[in-house]
């Protein structure tokens, strides 16, 4: 048989982590594995990283500027 929780138990009882944190977290590494995948690319037709920075709400990524369509979008 199971132990009765009260509602006052379930109120103390607090995660460590809030789901948002832990999607903050995740989506903070992903950004960071495609940057320093990115920096490490040099080839002609992969798209050219000049750089990154950050406010306190997005990360920006400065990429090459490609000028003539190819490919499937031509």
């Amino acid at each position: 048989m199971t132990p009765r929780i009260s509602e006052s138990q379930l109120q103390q009882r607090r995660p460590l982590l809030s789901f948002n944190r832990i999607a903050c977290e995740v989506a903070k590494d992903k950004m960071c594995r495609e940057i320093s995948l990115h920096r490490t690319l040099n080839d002609n037709r992969v798209v050219g990283f000049h750089g990154f920075f950050q406010d306190m709400v997005f990360v920006y990524i400065i990429l090459e500027l490609c000028k003539r369509r190819i490919g499937i979008y031509s």
